[in-house]
């Protein structure tokens, strides 16, 4: 059986001339990779890629870095690109806020605004959502509270053990796990992984980020999933293929395919 990569950057700029091999070697191992969009600039590739693999999934959005490109004409644009694709389009991410490189109120307030905007745009066209957080967890709840409807991820949590249990009680939000889940010093990450519900859970690469041991300083691919699916087995007590049947489970759903 082959598991499911929900969050990837699988573009030109991080895998040169290698990128077709590297995107063909994952989907021979891999049942479906999610790419998941981070600026203006991922956007269109992401689509194109799709049409030659339509196995590597568009999830269309802007990240919380990237927001500052947006205006009100930029806004009309995206909004305009999903629509015209929304029957491709699996979800909107990653989106969100991330707060760990800024200080400034008026900063925090400008990811606001267009992590609201993209959630709006999200509930428009009913598609789920994959937040980006990073020292911002309070505020990502409370913004999403207004949105109850929606379905959403939570990739790569690393906030602390209350908010967990508060983002827990959403019944329409599942987590994601990555590579994070190997380091040595990822203890909070691994308590998580022993008490989170098994209907909550999906596993993602982030690559080329985030690389799993025993690769860890390296590039990451989707096809070192697996690394970071054995520890999640390890931690539970689950054969791996317990673990692709219910991850595959909880991502198909979440996705709608």
């Amino acid at each position: 059986m082959k598991a499911i990569d929900t969050h990837a950057h699988l573009f030109k700029r991080y895998y040169k001339e290698e990128l077709d091999n590297i995107i063909e070697k994952s989907l021979s191992e891999l049942e479906y990779v999610f790419n998941i969009g981070t600026d203006f600039s991922s956007l269109q590739e992401i689509l194109n890629l799709n049409k030659k693999y339509p196995k590597l999934i568009p999830v269309l959005g802007l990240h919380p870095f990237d927001v500052n490109e947006l205006d009100e004409l930029k806004g009309e644009i995206l909004e305009k690109i999903i629509l015209d694709n929304k029957e491709t389009i699996k979800a909107i991410g990653e989106i969100g806020l991330d707060y760990s490189r800024i200080k400034k109120e008026e900063e925090k307030e400008i990811q606001k605004k267009w992590f609201i905007f993209q959630l709006e745009i999200a509930n428009k066209f009913k598609l789920p959502v994959v937040i980006h957080g990073r020292d911002a967890y309070e505020d990502i709840y409370k913004i999403i509270s207004k949105f109850p409807n929606l379905n959403y991820i939570i990739h790569s949590y690393t906030g602390n053990e209350k908010m967990f249990n508060n983002f827990l009680k959403f019944k329409n939000l599942i987590f994601s796990f990555n590579g994070i889940l190997t380091f040595k010093n990822a203890q909070e990450i691994k308590n998580y992984a022993k008490i989170i519900p098994l209907d909550k859970i999906i596993f993602e690469t982030d690559c080329p980020y985030l690389t799993p041991v025993p690769f860890r300083g390296k590039t990451n691919y989707p096809f070192y999933l697996k690394y970071l699916m054995l520890e999640f087995s390890k931690i539970r007590d689950l054969k791996m293929e317990e673990l692709i049947t219910i991850s595959n489970s909880n991502a198909k759903k979440f996705y709608r395919i």
